[in-house]
Parts: structure tokens; sequence; C-alpha cells
């Protein structure tokens, strides 16, 4: 895309007929690139048209500024969000700041538990890459200025960045390239001009955090989303603290200072506030209550219905507040997407019917897939034979015309990929067909299934039998002798042989294409393939001629066994929600980190180095004879940032938090350092992990819904003799959907991996082929059902 284009009328190459401006066409197909992204109906993106009124200098000034905007895109976009990555993760690998210049005598030592000082690197290298990356950086931001400054006429620029158009409250361009500039700025002085920035807090790691999320459209869109359920969150948490805090008042009261309860929980106001606190978290439950429960079974009562209204109402409302305003937020959020695809389709249909004629040609919107071969490359190449094959399945009607209510269908016909069958027939197939059949006939049976769980069964047994030893714990009397040994390697050579065995059969009957496509192929294929090589490796002649690598790999080959839970469709749910999850966590784990990262900054400022046993400290002093020494917790702490991301993820666990949090509490002599504790787990644990389970429980709920219809429905044919089965739709590509095609044989139509769930294809398939000329597009919520991923530019 975003290229120099002529606005005269000029024929496309291999197509007959197009006669519509080639400038009103690239503007539709980029209609059609926002319509696929589901941003606004207004492109954002730069473009650079010729005009014949355009004079030679201001296009040279176009022609300028369109290389500076491909090399910039191509080439230091990515190097640019490397850099700014690396100015992130420079932090973990600087000495930390409590320990000065030298921190290799203090971390080197058994007194100041820390990561080793050898992963770390000198100030001096340290500023060295600080100062190239920052340069990077800058002359990024240099080169797009180049190309978005005040333009001449006909030239159409937007900004610099461009964020989610989905998201309700997302940050205003002007306002986010702000603080992009200003926060890169400030990180230059620190670099360059330490002496001028040395009276200054040490922001520097806060600023790189900031410059990292402003760069991260993912981590704004979740930011943002965090921001909308703050309100319902404090809300809850306000009347938690209220009942706290009516429960520790009559904690105080009911428990004196002359009971062994009233002196160790409920002293005071603040120290039962802080107990009861704990308890909400059941870190100290139920030690908390036995002094009292030993004297009177009535204190059961009083604790008791703490947990039960505080923890399992309060907290279970918290989450269901949270999963609902997520669920409100996924459901405005495709609404949006759907609007803004639907607004850019109207848009590219308006411009490609000059005539006003309410339906466009063939020869229309085989253009329109030229230019968007031209303009767009994130569309993705369309040979001929797609475009032939799209246009039938776009013409529902099969009159060779287009209509409005036929093209807000592009997007999801845009996203099928089309192969022919004749490309599936493997060597084997073409070369040996009679042979072919014999072994096709037999992996093909419900019995050579069978055989093979079977042999797996089999072997699981035999490898219970060779360790039983280990699995009984009897491992002083599981040496075994030089006879056993080699009986057990013989079995396992032998279960080896019969999986290639199997695994060249299934290659032979599906051929390679075929067989790849399956992931639980592909894990079969890997797992065998390792398990020859390692015992090859193994056993041949060598210095690594150790029988325990025939016990890894036995332990590895275990692994095949989840063929056996896979083929139950209990299970099958539950993989293909772990599939669909897995990869759209990421952004969750991008908040995590970087909410690690920031308490992990505050963490080295304020408790660097304060736990250690150097005997010469004040604060090792403090910590003997306390429950964090005594419970050797002492690599949790805060002298490194790599120790304290461990120490801050045990936190997020929770169990024993209240150990590493009176440690420090101690060690500084203050109880005003709970704070930092009680914070983390308010945002980590309170508000990150509810958003984690609404995000995982409606990501199950979506697939266990579409495994429903899935069971009811395996296999359908259309009216049209469109076969849809599973995640496959085969056609005869002749003709579609009465629509000539012009291209022969049998095909398959897949939906490409973007935006629909593995068990969501089946019926994202049955849709597009069987919908008739008026119906509107069958997903909901946008471009085919889409996520929240796919809402990314």
């Amino acid at each position: 895309m975003n290229e120099v284009v002529d606005s005269e009328t000029t024929p496309l190459k291999g197509y007959q007929g197009a006669t519509l401006p080639n400038h009103v066409l690239v503007r539709a197909a980029l209609h059609v690139e926002e319509a696929l992204k589901s941003t606004p109906s207004s492109p954002s993106t730069v473009r650079f048209f010729k005009h014949p009124k355009l004079s030679h200098g201001d296009e040279v000034l176009n022609y300028v500024r369109l290389l500076t905007y491909r090399f910039t895109s191509n080439y230091f976009s990515f190097l640019a969000s490397s850099s700014i990555t690396a100015q992130l993760l420079l932090t973990f690998i600087q000495p930390p700041p409590w320990c000065g210049d030298d921190c290799s005598n203090f971390l080197d030592s058994s007194c100041y538990p820390s990561f080793p000082s050898w992963m770390l690197i000198s100030w001096k290298t340290s500023q060295l890459i600080e100062k190239i990356t920052l340069i990077t950086i800058l002359l990024e931001l240099f080169l797009r200025t180049v190309y978005l400054t005040e333009p001449p006429k006909y030239f159409d620029a937007s900004s610099l960045f461009r964020s989610d158009p989905s998201s309700p409250s997302r940050l205003p361009v002007s306002v986010k390239n702000s603080i992009y500039v200003v926060t890169t700025l400030f990180l230059f002085s620190f670099a360059f001009f330490p002496s001028a920035t040395s009276t200054l807090p040490p922001i520097k790691p806060f600023l790189r955090l900031t410059l990292f999320v402003i760069a991260s459209d993912n981590t704004i869109r979740e930011l943002s989303l965090i921001r909308s359920l703050l309100p319902e969150v404090m809300r809850i948490l306000m009347l938690e603290f209220l009942l706290l805090s009516i429960y520790a008042w009559f904690g105080t009261v009911i428990f004196t200072n002359q009971s062994e309860e009233g002196i160790t929980s409920f002293s005071d106001f603040p120290s039962a506030m802080w107990s009861l606190w704990v308890l909400l978290t059941t870190a100290n439950y139920p030690n908390i209550m036995m002094p009292a429960y030993s004297q009177n079974r009535a204190a059961f009562l009083y604790f008791s219905s703490f947990i039960l209204v505080a923890y399992y109402f309060m907290m279970n409302l918290l989450l269901a507040a949270v999963y609902s305003d997520y669920d409100k937020f996924m459901k405005a959020k495709r609404e949006r997407v759907d609007q803004n695809q639907k607004a850019n389709l109207e848009e590219a249909f308006s411009l490609l019917d000059v005539n006003n004629e309410d339906e466009i040609t063939k020869d229309t919107v085989s253009s329109l897939f030229d230019f968007l071969n031209e303009h767009c490359p994130d569309v993705g190449y369309i040979d001929t034979v797609r475009a032939n094959l799209l246009f039938a399945v776009l013409d529902s009607s099969g009159d060779n015309l287009v209509d409005m209510g036929e093209f807000l269908h592009f997007c999801q016909v845009l996203s099928l990929e089309f192969s022919s069958a004749e490309s599936y027939r493997g060597w084997f197939e073409l070369n040996f067909h009679s042979r072919w059949e014999q072994v096709h006939d037999i992996v093909e049976t419900r019995k050579f299934a069978l055989l093979v769980d079977w042999v797996l069964v089999l072997n699981a047994v035999v490898i219970a039998f060779q360790s039983q030893h280990e699995l009984t714990g009897d491992r002083e009397s599981g040496q075994e002798t030089s006879a056993e040994v080699w009986s057990w390697e013989c079995y396992e050579t032998i279960f080896t042989v019969l999986y290639v065995i199997e695994m060249i059969l299934r290659v032979l009957s599906s051929g390679w294409k075929r067989y790849w496509e399956q992931n639980r192929n592909k894990f079969d294929f890997v797992v065998t393939m390792i398990t020859v090589g390692v015992s090859v490796y193994v056993y041949y002649p060598n210095l690594e001629n150790d029988h325990r690598w025939i016990r890894y790999v036995m332990m590895f080959r275990l692994l095949r066994l989840l063929r056996l839970v896979v083929a139950l469709e209990q299970f099958q749910v539950i993989g293909a929600t772990l599939t669909e999850v897995l990869p759209n966590a990421a952004r969750m784990l991008l908040v995590l980190f970087c909410t690690f990262y920031l308490f992990s900054v505050i963490g080295v400022l304020l408790f660097g180095g304060i736990i250690n046993s150097d005997p010469e400290s004040v604060y090792s002093g403090r910590l003997k004879n306390t429950e964090f020494a005594d419970s050797n917790f002492w690599a949790n702490n805060f002298n490194d940032h790599c120790s304290a991301f461990v120490t801050l993820f045990e936190l997020l666990v929770v169990n024993n938090w209240t150990v590493t949090c009176d440690g420090f509490s101690a060690a500084t002599g203050s109880k005003v350092t709970r704070l930092f504790f009680v914070f983390f787990h308010l945002i980590g644990v309170v508000v990150i992990n509810n958003l984690v389970i609404s995000f995982v429980v409606e990501a199950f709920m979506t697939e266990y819904s579409a495994a429903g219809s899935r069971g009811k429905r395996r296999s359908k044919t259309t009216d049209r003799g469109v076969t849809v089965s599973s995640q496959l739709a085969t056609f005869d590509a002749t003709s579609i959907t009465g629509t000539k095609s012009g291209v022969q044989g049998t095909y398959y139509a897949r939906v490409g991996n973007r935006g629909v769930g593995s068990r969501r294809k089946s019926s994202f398939l049955m849709n597009i082929f069987a919908r008739g000329k008026a119906d509107p597009p069958a997903n909901k919520g946008g471009l085919f059902e889409l996520k929240e991923e796919d809402v990314e530019a």
C-alpha cells in the first residue's frame, strides 16, 4: 500500500473492462484494508497521490516522503520497537542503585542473597547500550516527522501512532505522541547529560516503562479495560473495607488484651484490621482462630461468619462484577468493530459503484483484487485462481454481479484459503496408486486406530513396570542388572520401531501435506523423531552412553498418551479452549509483566539491600528469630530486579505471603512497609487475576457452545453442493454459487487462522456457502467473530 498513483484512467493488467479511475480504486482498496483491520471508515494510513495539478517540486517532495515512509516502515519501525524493549530489559542487567558503582562485593557475598553478579553488566556498557537504543528511537522519530510534516496539497497523511478504535477510552493521538516524545527526550537527557540530571530522582526505570507502554497498543487497550473496571471494583472494595472495619471493631471488643487472641491479633484497631485482611487472603487460617477457639468454641462463629461474608460472598461478588464488566466491554467493542467494518465496506462499494446502479461487475471486483495486491500487502496476495474463486463465493446469486448485501460479506470471503484436491495427492499415491489404496484402506479403518491406542497403553504399562522402584520410593533396591537393562532396551526399541511404522503408513496414506495439517500428527511426528534421535544417540557408542537417557526418552514418550485424552469430546473442549486462550493470553501476561516491573522497580528502590545476614548490618539483627529467617526466606528479597520478580510471583500466588511481608516489616522497623504488599495484592490478585479468570471463562463458554453445535452437525451439504465438515468445505470449483469461476476440479476451502476459533470454523463456512443473496453477514462482533487481538492493525 501507500504507492504513488496516477489519477488517470488506465486499464489494469490481466483484466478487461476496468474503467474506474485508479485513485478511486486505490481508495476503495484502502477502505477494504481498513475493514479487515476494523478501523474507522476514514482511512488513517499514509497516502501519496500524484495529481495533475501538483507542481514538480511538490511531486518530488511527495516521492521523498514516500521513500522515507517505506524505509521507516520496513526497517526502523522494528528497530525502534526492539530498542524500546531493550531499554526496558536493560533495567534487569544493570547494577541495582542501592549498591553503588561496584555491586560485585555485595551480590557475590553470601550475606546478600541475590542473582549472581556475572548476570549484570557494567555501568559503562549499560550507558553505551542505552545511547545506541535512544539514538535509534530518536532517528525513527525524526524520519516519521519527515513524512508527517505539513504536506503540500493532495498529500494526505495521518498521525504518527494510530490507536485502537475499538477501545472506548483510548488515549488521544496528540496526548500519546506528546508523552512519547517527552519521555524519549527525558531518557536522552539522562543518557547523554548524566551530570546535569544527577540531582533528579531515580525516575529512569519509570520512564522506560512509560515509553514501553505508550508504544504498545496492546498494553494500552488492556489498561483501558482495567480502567473501565476500576469504578465497580472500588465500590465493592469499599464495602469490603467497611466490613473489615466492623469486624475489627467487634474483634477488639470481644478479644480483650487479657486473652491470647487479643494480645497476638486484636491488640488495637490497626492490628485487628491487618489480621482480618490477612484472613481475607486465607493465609493465616485457622492459625488466627486457634487461640480463641481453644478457650471458647463460640469463637468459631466470629471467624466463620467473616470468612463466609467477606471471602466467599464479597470476593466472588467482585469476580462476578469484573466478569460482567468484561463481558460488556467485549460486546461493546465487537459492536464498534462491526460498525467500522460495515462503514468501510459501504464506503468502498459506493466508490466502486460510480454509476449508482447498486451493483458492481466482476471486472470491477477483479480490479479491486489487483489494487489490493499492489497497495495493501497486509491483505495477502490474491492470484488469478483465488480471485475467480473468491468472486464466485462472493456472488451468492450467481448473476456475475455483486450488490451491496453481497459486498458486505467481502471480509468474510477474503478470509478463505483455497487448495485443490490434486495438490494433496502425495508421491506414493501418484506413483503407486493400487498400493496406496491398500495402505489407505488399512490406515483409515477404526481397527488401525484402536491398534495404535493399545500399543500406547502397552508402552505405558512397560514404562510403569520399569519405573516401579522410583514410583514406590524404593530407590535403593532399584539397581538393575545388565540383563534387565538390555531387556528393557529391547522392549523400547520394539515400541520405537512400531511408532515409526505407524508414522510412515499415515504419511503414505494421507500425503505429507494433509498429514502435516493436523496438529495431532505434528505432535506424533515430533515426539517420534525426537525419540528415534535420542535412542540412536544413546545406543551408538559414545561418551554419553548412559542408561538414564533412555529413561528420559521413555518419560517423554508418555506424552503420546495425550492423544487418547484428546479423543474424548469433553477433553477436546478443554484442549480447544487452551488453544484459543494461550495465544490471546499474551496481552494479559504483558500487563502482568508491566505490573511486576513497576513494583520491582519500587521494591528495589525502597528495600534494596535490607534483606541480608551481614553481621555488621542493622537490618540483619532485626531479622533474627523472625519467621522469615526461620523459614529460610532470605532469597525472597528486592536486592536485584530478577530476585524482585521472583518475590512478586510468590506474592501473586498468595501462599505464605505474610511471612515475606512480616520479614520486610521487621527489617525496616516500620509497619508502613505493609502498604507496598497490600497495594500489590489489590492490583495483581484482586484486579488482574480476576480479569484473567473472566477472560478464561469467556473463552471456555464460547468454545463450549461451539462444541455443542458441532456435535449436532458433524457434516452437512448445502443446497449448492458444498460439503462442510469440521473445518473444511469441499466443492466443485466449476460452479460454486451458480457463478462460473473458470476453475476446474475439486477444491477445499478453509478459514485462515486469523480471527476464528477452531471449533467455530465449521459454522463460519456453513454461513458463507449457504447464505442467500439478501442474507446479511452472519458473523456477530465484526470480522468473523473477531476477538480482541483481531482488532490490531
